[in-house]
């Protein structure tokens, strides 16, 4: 009986153990599976473009990236700066495509090829580029879906990215080799660089005072995670200049988020350093592909890194806002009130003072909401998929 019961009590603790390292590892499992399939399920019908021994793409918008891969190769790290065959026989300025995309590539192919990559060798690198990055955008997602919901929120965000249909799959399958999912994966960097450093900001508690006291031992977390956040949307916008929505994107959700520590009583002063130092950083660095000296959103222009320079300072603005308010022991309800007025005097100042920019910035708004609101696009935009509109 005693051996029996030893017996029961071992198979027991072996259950334990099991169940243990189940519960301590099972998403690690379930995330090498879903990375696994991601990466699978995009490469299955890569022999599909080998005809002949030669190397095809799939749509327009791939031969175009191959061209300028092989042109970064050839003169690396600089990309090609004009196309002659996009808007032909006129050619364009490719600043509006990026060149972070076919940087990247070029240099993947430099590695793969030992410094001097064939033909065959680049167009292999941009063949497979796309499903990589899908396989790389998971990583993100899953720390951001962990970061929300723990270990069982952090699989199903693979999961759901990993088994998603339509043009995700779509712009991420082997052979469709164009910028799109690079833009998925950088973006969904930006945004979880801002979590991070907004996470951080909130638990160091960071004040204007430690920089006047040169405090930066208890500066250094915020201020790393948020330049590492800055990095992160710069690396967005550099592959597709477009994306300066996403800076609109990041100063409402700071403009909200701001408010509503206020309002609740805490200090809206961390937050607001660790956006103002990773917007801060998005602007310095746009400076260094700016093509264009003036306000346009298709090409890096002077509109990048006065938006983001913007956005910072409207942080720095709200922060020092909320100290005037607690030093006047102001009633709380009127700091949202003032906001909101400052943004609309703002705004009609902008539409009167310079009304070229603030025309540029609703037609921007319209072309990205027009969907929503009924607007068609230009007939020479209808041509492009990615801005048809959508169907009632």
């Amino acid at each position: 009986l005693m051996s029996q019961r030893r017996g029961r009590l071992e198979d027991n603790d072996k259950l334990e153990r099991a169940v243990d390292l189940v519960q301590q590892y099972y998403h690690l499992a379930f995330g090498a599976l879903l990375l696994g399939f991601t990466l699978w399920n995009r490469i299955r019908p890569w022999n599909n473009y080998i005809v002949d021994g030669e190397v095809l793409f799939n749509g327009n918008d791939a031969w175009y990236h191959y061209r300028s891969t092989a042109y970064t190769v050839r003169n690396w790290p600089q990309t090609m700066p004009f196309d002659p065959w996009t808007y032909f026989p006129h050619g364009t300025d490719v600043g509006q495509f990026g060149t972070l995309f076919d940087q990247l590539l070029a240099t993947v192919a430099l590695i793969v090829g030992l410094g001097s990559p064939s033909d065959n060798t680049v167009r292999l690198v941009v063949l497979f580029a796309p499903a990589v990055f899908a396989l790389l955008t998971g990583l993100p997602t899953y720390v951001i879906g962990r970061r929300l919901g723990g270990r069982a929120g952090g699989v199903v965000a693979l999961a759901v990215f990993a088994l998603s249909a339509g043009s995700i799959l779509q712009r991420s399958m082997v052979g469709f080799s164009d910028h799109h999912i690079a833009e998925v994966l950088f973006q969904t960097l930006g945004v979880l660089g801002v979590m991070v450093a907004v996470t951080v900001a909130r638990r160091d508690r960071p004040v204007y005072e430690q920089f006047l006291d040169r405090d930066f031992e208890g500066l250094r977390s915020t201020l790393v995670w948020s330049a590492l956040a800055g990095v992160a949307i710069t690396l967005y916008l550099w592959v597709w200049p477009f994306g300066v929505l996403l800076l609109g994107i990041v100063g409402v959700y700071l403009l909200f988020q701001l408010t509503i520590e206020f309002v609740r009583g805490e200090s809206p002063e961390h937050t607001a350093i660790a956006g103002a130092v990773a917007l801060g950083v998005t602007g310095v660095l746009m400076f260094i592909p700016i093509t264009a000296a003036e306000f346009r959103v298709g090409v890096f222009s002077l509109l990048h890194p006065t938006l983001a320079f913007g956005v910072a300072a409207g942080c720095v603005f709200m922060a020092w806002l909320a100290r005037f308010w607690d030093d006047h022991d102001i009633d709380t309800v009127f700091y949202p009130l003032t906001i909101l007025s400052v943004l609309v005097v703002g705004v009609v100042f902008a539409q009167l003072a310079t009304p070229g920019i603030y025309d540029l910035f609703a037609r921007n708004l319209v072309r990205i909401f027009g969907g929503v609101l009924g607007i068609g696009p230009s007939e020479t935009a209808g041509t492009i998929g990615e801005i048809t509109r959508m169907r009632q």
